[in-house]
């Protein structure tokens, strides 16, 4: 915790991009106001379990986004709106249909920096399928993109990964098709690395978000 600024400054922007508090913009007093959302009225009185949480939170958080000021400003000025964590979701699943297996299940931070946040659309996600095959099949010159990207993609397969959406292996992040369970430990984690699994009922799950 940095001592210096509000406490807006130092977490405001977690708290609200988790929909947990409202943004500092909305508040009508010229000192902020901290201010629980009903969402985070909710989670607080534990009303919301974990697993809904992070549904919530995957289907709910939006570009443009009030936490933001730049964010808010240039996606309402460009009149389109996105989902990020449902489009790396919706990019992955199409990822392992096209060739069914944890094989080609994976996606890297590089390759969304490169090929998904230039196009940053649902409508986009079969074209950019596309390049990222291509790309892997015969590698050439990637997109420069900054560290600020790539820190907020490496944020975003984080989040996904402690949801339990996908894993980490390695560089790699993974779609997690063996479901989540509380015994699911390192039983599991070495079948993943040793040797290719069928998708449980996670994939229409996975969908169905």
């Amino acid at each position: 915790f940095n001592v210096e600024g509000d406490f807006y400054r130092n977490k405001g922007r977690l708290l609200t991009s988790f929909f947990i508090i409202e943004p500092k913009i909305l508040t009508d007093s010229a000192t902020p106001v901290i201010r629980l959302t009903q969402f985070g009225r909710a989670l607080g009185n534990g009303f919301v379990s974990e697993r809904e949480y992070y549904e919530f939170i995957v289907t709910r958080l939006k570009y443009p986004h009030p936490a933001y000021e730049d964010n808010w400003s240039a996606w309402s000025q460009a009149g389109k709106t996105l989902k990020p964590l449902v489009l790396i979701l919706q990019i992955m699943v199409e990822l392992y249909k096209r060739n069914p297996g944890c094989a080609n299940a994976y996606i890297t931070s590089e390759e969304l920096a490169t090929f998904a946040y230039p196009e940053s659309s649902h409508d986009r996600v079969a074209s950019i399928v596309d390049r990222i095959i291509q790309h892997r099949s015969s590698p050439g010159q990637t997109r420069d993109y900054s560290d600020e990207v790539n820190r907020k993609i490496n944020d975003m397969l984080g989040f996904l990964c402690i949801g339990g959406f996908a894993f980490y292996d390695g560089q790699l992040v993974r779609l997690n098709l063996l479901g989540v369970h509380p015994q699911e430990s390192s039983h599991y984690w070495e079948k993943r690395k040793t040797r290719e699994y069928e998708e449980a009922s996670t994939l229409q799950y996975i969908e169905n978000l």
